[in-house]
Order: C-alpha cells, then sequence, then structure tokens
C-alpha cells in the first residue's frame, strides 16, 4: 500500500508520518472532526515548511480576523495538530517579526505517530 497517496488515494487533512499505516488512519479519524476553519488553518500551517504565524494565517484566509484565526490555532495546538518549534540556543518558542514589528510565535504541524 503506497501510504503517501493514502488509502483509495484520500489524502488526509491532517498532517502523518510518510510511511506509518497507523499514523495515516489517525490523521484520517481526526479529519473529519475539524471544523470549516480549522480544516483550513491546518491545511496552510501544513503546506508552509517554514511554518506560520497567526498574522501570516490572516493574510492566507480571505475575510479572517487575528481573533478567529488565533482561536483556530490554540484549537489545534490543544488538539496537538499543531506545535511550536523550539530554539535550541535559548529554549523559547520560534518567533518572527510581523509587521509591526513585534516577535510572533511560529506554528508548525504536529507529525503525528499513533499505535
Amino acid at each position: 500500500m503506497d501510504i503517501q497517496l493514502g488509502l483509495a488515494g484520500i489524502e488526509p487533512l491532517a498532517p502523518y508520518v510518510a510511511g506509518s499505516e497507523t499514523s495515516y488512519e489517525a490523521a484520517l479519524a481526526i479529519s473529519s472532526k475539524l471544523g470549516e476553519l480549522q480544516r483550513k488553518v491546518l491545511e496552510h500551517v501544513t503546506a508552509a515548511e517554514d511554518g506560520c504565524t497567526c498574522e501570516e494565517m490572516e493574510h492566507l484566509i480571505v475575510g479572517s480576523k487575528h481573533q478567529t484565526i488565533s482561536a483556530r490555532l490554540k484549537e489545534l495546538f490543544d488538539a496537538k495538530l499543531v506545535e511550536y518549534h523550539y530554539c535550541e540556543v535559548t529554549g523559547r518558542a520560534k518567533t518572527r517579526f510581523n509587521k509591526s514589528h513585534r516577535r510572533a510565535r511560529v506554528y508548525y504541524a504536529t507529525p503525528h505517530e499513533h499505535s
């Protein structure tokens, strides 16, 4: 079976570990439980190799507000579908400057391995 393409060619919205059938199946299961905006946010975070800040997400999802995106990211973070990566030197969550020159946390899709 080709896990990269998924069962019957279905690609789950949630991230999963390539080559792991159990991870793929868990991603399929959670995908059906995500709300529409959660799905959009997760799709964009998953597609962003360098992660995504809340502000960047606002620009990707037309008509979205900061509060809405922030809430969806928090829900996805709590569900362990997105995560922070930490700086090896400081031990703090990685950040980028936003347009107001303030640091913003960067979210990354969480690779899942379920047994």
